[in-house]
């Protein structure tokens, strides 16, 4: 059986600033740097054989240092992919709640019900990213497989 060792990307400067970053490709700061370090740290003796991240190059650089202890490359895969928050996407956590707060206090009390304009909703979400798991455990069986997403598809694939 296909053993997953999963994770979250590292800091960005939009997660400081706690904006929505859905599909924006903002790339790691100097802090999420040294966590991927660490990453590469955590899994490096665990005989990592195959590296996949969602394609967004918060994600790709929290495994770079892995790859290349283990002369490995990321694989980007598409279904990885952090959740679509639509018109939300770039929006200062204040900002979203200001904009529509309908849906911010949706969003905060039963998540699951809600599908951002111009969106997903978690159960597309999830859909997609257990696809994703499920084809790399038929393709990869009885390997150790490294994977890099976001908070949101994470927690659904656990």
């Amino acid at each position: 059986m296909a053993r997953f060792f999963l994770c979250r990307h590292g800091q960005t400067a939009w997660n400081q600033e706690q904006r929505f970053r859905g599909r924006k490709d903002i790339p790691l700061s100097e802090q999420g740097l040294r966590e991927a370090e660490a990453v590469a740290d955590a899994l490096e003796p665990l005989k990592i054989e195959v590296i996949y991240a969602s394609p967004l190059s918060r994600s790709m650089q929290t495994l770079e240092p892995l790859a290349r202890r283990l002369n490995k490359e990321v694989i980007p895969y598409d279904d990885l992919i952090d959740m679509n928050f639509g018109e939300w996407e770039g929006l200062l956590l204040e900002e979203a709640k200001t904009r529509d707060s309908e849906l911010f206090h949706a969003w905060s009390e039963s998540p699951e019900r809600v599908t951002f304009p111009g969106g997903e909703s978690l159960a597309q979400v999830q859909a997609r990213a257990m696809r994703a798991i499920s084809r790399l455990a038929i393709e990869f069986p009885d390997q150790n497989i490294a994977v890099c997403s976001h908070r949101v598809v994470t927690k659904l694939i656990t």
